[in-house]
């Protein structure tokens, strides 16, 4: 049972924690935390994306979202949308400016949690947890990022990695033709590179250079542009896996039984099992 001075004393660190996380990043934007907190909000909570919703989930007086939903849309980050039967509401959608903010604002998010819950138990996370949710201390996206800073421990890479089956990749034997056509009807900014099958992995292919090589030259050698891919098994622990793989800088990982490979995962995998899912340059923002 955790007594209920630590508990305080945890929902307080929460609450300060998560504004001192965020200072730096919104300082250098010049953007008020709020303002952040509401892109991140629309960007982590499909569905909900009205005025009204923030109000009520986030715990924000109307007064403030209304002040930086008009400063947002002003600055292009919040685009006002028409509610369909419905003249008195609109739907508040992030344009692709706000892409940038949310990534950033997610990063942080991430590790932000690692380092709140770093030296205590699992038990006395779960504990804090419900009480903290139970009180209304901390609101309902600060309580899901907490919970999934727990669950993020606990989760094998089998868990999130896209199957075998579902591997968009490029024999290295192929056509410059047949590479392009490929790269082109994907929007992922790595693909596997294989010899022959799946099994026989020789790298990754960042799209983003592949494609300025190909377009100045019409040619290009993948063994000179593909990158050394990171290897792992099924039941590796996400989050010791994540910490290697960003002490390296490697953002793809290929998942190995044996000899047979049976999935895939990128750094963004591992941060959407957190914080949600994440946009980046390479997707189409709804």
């Amino acid at each position: 049972m955790l007594p209920a001075v630590r508990f305080y004393t945890y929902s307080k660190r929460f609450e300060e924690a998560y504004t001192a996380a965020m200072r730096p990043l919104t300082e250098e934007l010049d953007m008020a935390q709020p303002a952040v907190d509401i892109l991140l909000f629309l960007a982590n909570n499909p569905g909900m994306d009205t005025a009204r919703d923030i109000c009520t989930y986030r715990h924000l007086k109307p007064a403030i979202v209304s002040f930086h939903v008009d400063k947002l849309a002003g600055e292009g980050y919040l685009e006002r949308q028409p509610v369909p039967g419905d003249r008195r509401k609109c739907r508040l959608v992030c344009t692709e400016k706000a892409g940038p903010v949310i990534r950033r604002g997610r990063a942080v998010q991430e590790t932000f949690s690692r380092q709140l819950t770093e030296g205590l138990t699992e038990e006395e996370l779960e504990t804090i947890i419900d009480k903290v949710e139970d009180s209304g201390t901390l609101d309902e996206e600060q309580t899901d990022l907490l919970r999934n800073a727990v669950d993020f421990t606990k989760t094998p890479l089998e868990d999130i990695m896209t199957m075998r089956e579902d591997i968009v990749g490029v024999d290295i034997s192929m056509s410059q033709e047949e590479i392009f056509a490929v790269v082109r009807g994907t929007n992922f900014s790595r693909l596997l590179v294989y010899e022959g099958d799946v099994d026989h992995v020789v790298g990754i292919l960042p799209v983003r250079e592949y494609l300025r090589a190909y377009l100045r030259r019409g040619y290009v050698n993948l063994r000179r542009v593909m990158l050394i891919p990171e290897f792992a098994a099924p039941d590796a622990a996400i989050d010791d896996l994540f910490a290697a793989m960003s002490a390296s800088k490697k953002q793809f990982v290929v998942v190995r039984e044996g000899d047979r490979t049976v999935g895939i995962a990128t750094i963004e995998d591992f941060l959407e099992e957190l914080v949600g899912e994440i946009w980046d340059e390479d997707d189409e923002y709804d």
